[in-house]
This record gives C-alpha cells, structure tokens and sequence, in this order.
C-alpha cells in the first residue's frame, strides 16, 4: 500500500475487496480516501469500489468520526488531526496466506472439538436409551409375571367356583328329591290314615268282637299254662336229705 493521497491499489478480487474493506473499518484515512477517490463505479489503480462496498464505507466513516466533526456549528467548525500513521505497508502474500492457514487450523480445530462433542452426546444419548430399553423391558417383563400370575389365581378361583356350583347342584337335586319323596310320603300317610278311619267306622262290629275273642282265647291260654305248671310240681319227686344231717 502506498501512501494515501497519491495512489491506491486494488486488484478487482472480491477478497481482496472485502481485506481492504475490512482494513478501512479500522483506518479512517484509508476510509477517507476510498471514498473521495472510489466513487461508485469508478476505477482506480486496476480496481473498482462497487455500490455495496462504497455504502458500507461510508457507514463505517459515519460510525468511526469523532462526535465534534460530525456535528458541525458555526463556531467549531474544525478538522482535528489524524493519529494515525500516515504510511502502511501493503500484506504480503505470505502474510494474507498466514492468516488464513491460520483461520483454517482454527476452524479445523473447532470442527474436530464440535464433532468430538457431538460423538459424546451421541453416546451418551446412546447410553439412556439403552438403560431406558432395560427398564422398559423389566417393567414389561414384571407387568407379564403378575399378569400370568393373577390369570392362575382367576382360573383357580373359576374352577373352586364351578366345583362348587356342582356340588351344589348336586345338593339342590338331593334336596329336590328329598322334597317330593316327603311330599309322596305325607300324601300317602294322609291316605292311608284316611282309609284306616273310614274303615275303622266301617268294621267297628267285627273289630270289637274280634277283641273279644282275642280276650277269650288269652284266658284259655292263661288257664292251661296254670295247669301245667300245677302237674309238674307234682311229678317232680322231693330231694334226699344230705349226709351231714343224717348223722
């Protein structure tokens, strides 16, 4: 880079274009002579200062001029001096193709760092689904034990419930036709007891005398078994006296 005020050279290179620029952001002088010598669309030194770039550098002026110069009066109405260093060195080829070796090695290591953390979370995303995986398996798996083991208890109370329901129908029929043979009984008792009655006031006569015979035939019984035993206590001859008293 020459010294400003007699020649500025750009070569018509977008990054080129965007190094000076960024240059100019921070020198006010190389700013000021961009934009008194790089009108829009104008050429200068094998170079142009585009629309866009000459828009941006007159921001960049505005923004970097001191308070008092913008705003002007009657009564201040003074340039103050540059600090600046009046003359800058053009960068080098070297010094531009450092730069970027070096923004790329950075870039480079930020990838690597990024990937680096994208692998760990990867991992450990990796890692809880996995322990997530188990212990849904175990709540699934502790879900079907109890499951099955409630379905045991249901097919065992459903058979003590259809034993039962037998034994009782058993019982029920058992009671049933106990039921009807008592009913049959108490119908035939009432029959028959029904019958004796009509048949007792019918046979009253032969009955009694039936009776009386009975009572007759009893006596003559009794009176023969009297004699019997009177003519056996008379064949029966008495017993001999013992030895003793005969002495």
């Amino acid at each position: 880079m020459e010294a400003l005020g007699t020649q500025i050279t750009i070569p018509a290179s977008p990054d080129n274009l965007r190094v000076i620029t960024a240059l100019a952001a921070e020198d006010p002088e190389i700013r000021e002579a961009m934009l008194k010598d790089g009108q829009l669309g104008k050429r200068f030194g094998g170079g142009y200062v585009s629309p866009t770039a000459t828009k941006a550098l007159k921001v960049l002026s505005f923004r970097h001029e001191p308070m008092r110069k913008r705003i002007t009066s009657p009564f201040d109405d003074t340039n103050e001096n540059s600090t600046h260093t009046p003359v800058m060195n053009d960068i080098t080829r070297d010094e531009l193709r450092s730069t970027l070796s070096e923004i790329e090695s950075r870039m480079d290591r930020r990838i690597d760092r990024l990937a680096d953390e994208f692998r760990n979370e990867m991992a450990l995303r990796a890692e809880a689904d996995q322990r997530e995986a188990v212990a849904r398996s175990e709540a699934v798996q502790a879900h079907l034990t109890a499951t099955k083991e409630m379905t045991g208890r249901l097919e065992r109370d459903f058979l003590e419930v259809i034993s039962a329901t037998k034994a009782q129908k058993y019982w029920l029929a058992g009671i049933g036709i106990a039921v009807v043979l008592g009913i049959m009984g108490a119908n035939a008792t009432i029959f028959s007891g029904g019958k004796a009655f009509f048949d007792g006031g019918v046979d009253h006569a032969a009955v009694k005398q039936l009776l009386e015979e009975t009572k007759s035939q009893t006596q003559e019984t009794r009176a023969l078994l009297e004699s019997l035993k009177n003519q056996q206590a008379i064949s029966v001859p008495p017993h001999p006296p013992a030895e003793g008293n005969k002495q």
